[in-house]
């Protein structure tokens, strides 16, 4: 009797510490350690429960019920912890279904039990125990549909595996059919069926352990394909004695981007590793993040004669207790893209924050997008009064149309210049020349109209100023061409007044004639002279 209770406890312990150990070599092995917690409590509850029955059988009256409850409710744990097992290898991506499982599992045990105990028509001197191996018996049919689903990949040991559940699950409905008075095994004890159970219940953590096993090395050679292969820098570190970091491995990866075979440096303090780390505080962040498991992101830059020599986005996290992973990608080219962009941008607003243009961009229908802080000379609106606006909602009336006319042949690829008017904030009208053309689209965007305005109404003014000048010169030179021809005249008229009033023969009355008409010519002659 002794060496059957001995090897219950054993397998039990054995059982469980296996399919605990297993359950840390997997992603998913919360199944595993529920497994293993069934399996601690079945072997202890079946010794502890077959001593509290046998004080039963040997006490009277009170004592007696009170052993035989005792054994009763230790036989609980066992669907609880079962059903939770089940739960998690069905939906291990539902770790709230586990706990919900087992309760409904222990809530209906419970009630079978105090249904037998209280319930006069269902006593039995076991039946209260049936309950519990009953619902075990069907968790244990879930737990074997679960791993037939979990190893589908492979036939046999799917096939296999989930038969030896299920025929472990028919042991439990037996044994608490028995149990519940339907003799199905009327020859054999509770200390032979425990052994039959432990011998089962190693099978099983037998066959889970092969397959965790195999999981795990997968896992691992998955894992080792991924730090091999990865284009990414990978170091690990692991706590030195005494404090610190030391260099435990490195990726190929590393060897590439660094430029440094790392294998001469496993086992080297960070420090030594890397000298130039000394003077920062990354060797303490790294450290940090051992000490508190919270991970860091960052980018460390290394600059040259205030120029980015190199770049480096870091990672670094807590593998285990003892030992962090750094990851690290080279960004120096990304970052020598992003200065160059920065200089761009700074050189480019340098232009037209000091231009005494109004630069603008335009969507392809004539709203602002852009407008440089000229426009508040310009217009008197501010950037921002503007963004958003349609050009045509400032433009006279008067030039709309030749606008448009300009606007389409932008849109053709033209670069066309036009003068028209346009309206300040203040109401008044300022004669503008703009040159545009046709932007090249962005990744994926529209394209836009790039504008160069400037204030012509000085210059327009001057220029109706030398056109009104040039229409003088010549009104004067047509006059005094006009003066000659004229002047020719008179003086024909004139001389031959003159004649007509020398003549002796003339009559007085033709003299004085000839006399009012030469002075009439006079006149005219000092009117065009």
């Amino acid at each position: 009797m002794e060496h059957i209770v001995v090897l219950n406890l054993a397998v039990g312990a054995a059982v469980a510490l296996f399919s605990w150990r297993l359950s840390c070599l997997v992603t998913d092995g919360a199944y595993l350690r529920y497994w293993g917690l069934y399996w601690a409590a079945a072997s202890f509850g079946t010794v502890a429960a077959t001593e509290l029955a046998r004080q039963s059988a040997s006490a009277a009256g009170e004592a007696s019920y009170w052993f035989r409850t005792g054994a009763f409710l230790l036989m609980l744990p066992r669907p609880l912890l079962l059903a939770m097992a089940a739960a998690s290898l069905l939906k291990p991506s539902s770790p709230s279904l586990a706990p919900a499982a087992g309760l409904g599992a222990l809530l209906l045990a419970a009630a079978w039990m105090l249904a037998s105990l209280a319930v006069p028509a269902l006593r039995h001197p076991t039946r209260p125990a049936a309950g519990a191996f009953l619902i075990s018996a069907l968790a244990a049919l879930v737990f074997a549909a679960g791993v037939f689903r979990r190893e589908s990949a492979n036939r046999w040991r799917a096939v296999l595996g989930s038969a030896v559940i299920a025929a472990y699950a028919l042991h439990l409905a037996a044994y608490g059919l028995t149990l519940g008075g339907i003799p199905i095994y009327p020859a054999w004890d509770s200390s032979s069926a425990a052994a039959v159970s432990g011998a089962v219940g190693a099978l099983v953590a037998v066959g889970l352990g092969l397959t965790a096993l195999d999981s795990a090395r997968e896992a691992q050679r998955r894992y080792v394909m991924i730090v091999e292969g990865t284009p990414v820098g990978i170091h690990f570190y692991c706590r030195a004695p005494g404090g610190g970091l030391l260099l435990s491995g490195a990726n190929p990866a590393a060897d590439s981007i660094l430029g440094i075979a790392h294998s001469e440096l496993i086992g080297q303090r960070i420090e030594e590793a890397f000298p130039a780390l000394k003077a920062t505080t990354i060797p303490s962040d790294y450290e940090r993040v051992l000490d508190t498991g919270v991970p860091i992101r960052r980018e460390e830059i290394n600059y040259s004669d205030g120029r980015i020599a190199g770049a480096f986005d870091v990672v670094c996290f807590g593998l285990t207790p003892d030992s962090i992973a750094v990851l690290f990608n080279d960004i120096t080219e990304r970052k020598w893209a992003e200065e160059e962009l920065r200089r761009s941008e700074a050189r480019y607003r340098l232009i037209t924050d000091n231009s005494t243009d109004m630069i603008s961009v335009h969507s392809a229908d004539g709203a602002y997008q852009f407008v440089s802080p000229s426009s508040h000379a310009l217009l008197g609106y501010e950037p921002g009064e503007l963004i958003g606006r349609s050009a045509y909602d400032f433009i006279h009336p008067d030039d709309i149309a030749a606008v448009q006319v300009s606007h389409k042949s932008v849109l053709g690829q033209e670069l066309p210049t036009i003068v028209y008017r346009i309206r300040r904030k203040d109401g008044s009208w300022v004669w503008v020349e703009t040159t545009s053309r046709l932007a090249a689209p962005g990744d994926g965007g529209a394209s836009s109209i790039i504008a160069a305005t400037r204030d012509i109404t000085r210059r327009r003014r001057l220029e109706e100023q030398f056109y009104s000048a040039q229409r003088l010169e010549e009104i004067g030179r047509l006059a005094g061409g006009v003066a000659h021809d004229f002047n020719n005249l008179l003086t024909v008229i004139n001389g031959n007044a003159a004649l007509m009033e020398a003549d002796p023969l003339a009559s007085p009355r033709s003299r004085q004639l000839a006399l009012s008409i030469r002075q009439a010519g006079e006149s005219a002659t000092s009117l065009v002279r």
